[in-house]
């Protein structure tokens, strides 16, 4: 998969199109050597966000991988374990919930969220390939 996306990262590059990619903040990805390089080279940036800020109640510290577009995403900045969007304590994701693993409650993108980021990728392509 990290193959596949690299490869698409390149295509993207190449062409001038803008582009991101999602993943938790904890993700290997990340670290891979040729990310690495086109970040420390300004080609690729790295934004971080926590799924708090857009309706959840659980943290997520997530990374968002971006090129060609600049991207802004909120993050918490818990005081005392409450959230700053809700002063609420975040629910953790571990264990299991009406049948499930937490984590998969976790998998869906927040809707605030993906909105606020596709909008923003829609005006970086509107803005290098206009109408």
């Amino acid at each position: 998969m990290a193959k596949f996306a690299i490869e698409y990262i390149k295509i993207c590059l190449r062409k001038g199109l803008p582009g991101f990619l999602e993943n938790p903040s904890s993700s290997m990805i990340f670290d891979l050597p040729w990310i690495q390089k086109m970040v420390q080279r300004g080609i690729l940036k790295i934004e971080k966000c926590d799924f708090c800020q857009y309706g959840t109640s659980y943290r997520k510290p997530t990374k968002i991988l971006h090129w060609n577009c600049n991207i802004e995403l909120a993050r918490c900045h818990a005081v005392g374990g409450r959230c700053s969007a809700t002063n609420s304590k975040h629910v953790v994701l571990t264990g299991v919930s009406g049948g499930a693993f937490m984590t998969k409650h976790a998998q869906v993108y927040p809707r605030k969220f993906a909105k606020h980021l596709m909008n923003q990728v829609i005006d970086a392509v509107l803005c290098t390939h206009p109408p």
